[in-house]
């Protein structure tokens, strides 16, 4: 995870990052729940400069699901949206 997060999170927000996470723990299935407990102990891990940068904060899930990268048909479960991959934009 590590590794996947040093390779591709470089020069992104906070939503892209939260999306980049749900991505790889989804495994980019687009119908895979993934627990916004499980993306919030990842990020945890990652919060030095080289990874991710910065603390976890809810306001990066409200804006992915406002920009349509990820849905949440459960609460605290989101799922990735066909358009994700617009992150990289």
């Amino acid at each position: 995870m590590r590794a996947f997060v040093k390779a591709h999170a470089n020069n992104l927000s906070g939503t892209k990052k939260f999306v980049l996470l749900v991505a790889r723990l989804a495994q980019g299935d687009l119908k895979k729940e993934v627990p916004l407990e499980e993306v919030q102990k990842q990020w945890k891990r990652m919060t030095s400069k080289s990874l991710l940068g910065l603390d976890f904060n809810t306001f990066y899930s409200t804006d992915a699901r406002e920009k349509d990268w990820v849905d949440s048909k459960k609460k605290g479960s989101y799922n990735l949206r066909p358009s994700w991959k617009d992150i990289f934009r």
